[in-house]
């Protein structure tokens, strides 16, 4: 029989371990330098196992970590596209109506989200939802996942290009591996 004291523990070992919204937020003054302008996370509003759901708690817990830090000071900055967009559901990471991510206040704009960045000073991430969606869905807006997996190495590459040109130290040459 399993005691509710066990079930504790068992808990904690797995967000030790396992859950990485935990660990970012446990790790945040060490973490916070390794990862900023790396996370790109892609989710489906549809994902069959419910993943759409931690993603949300995932992006809402930075959110709040960052503007904490901060000072509140993140802006929130919306790349629209009419395919896509955040479903109600979604857990804001301010409660001021201005920053509220909600589909009412889109609608009264008439867009709709497609990709959340969040970029202060000092740190940037990437969050994008894929409209019905399902698991697997890599951030392709315009093929479904039976075309886009077959070629993922093409469809990161402007992104990585750029983060080596950004990272990369004074006098390197960034420019003969281009084609």
């Amino acid at each position: 029989m399993i005691s509710l004291c066990n079930i504790r523990w068992r808990f904690r070992v797995f967000a030790e371990n396992f859950d990485l919204s935990y660990i970012v937020e446990r790790d945040w003054d060490t973490l916070r330098e390794k990862l900023n302008g790396k996370m790109h996370v892609y989710c489906g509003t549809m994902d069959n196992f419910y993943l759409n759901n931690a993603v949300y708690m995932f992006e809402a817990r930075v959110n709040a970590l960052v503007a904490a830090e901060d000072g509140a000071a993140g802006k929130e900055v919306r790349v629209r596209n009419t395919i896509s967009s955040i479903p109600p559901f979604h857990v804001p990471w301010s409660m001021e109506n201005d920053d509220l991510p909600s589909q009412a206040q889109d609608k009264q704009k008439g867009t709709s989200p497609q990709k959340r960045c969040l970029f202060t000073q000092a740190f940037s991430f990437e969050v994008d939802y894929g409209e019905r969606a399902e698991h697997c869905w890599n951030g392709d807006q315009e093929n479904g996942n039976h075309i886009s997996r077959l070629r993922y190495n093409t469809m990161y590459l402007d992104k990585m290009m750029a983060r080596i040109a950004q990272s990369s130290p004074d006098g390197a040459d960034t420019t003969s591996w281009r084609y």
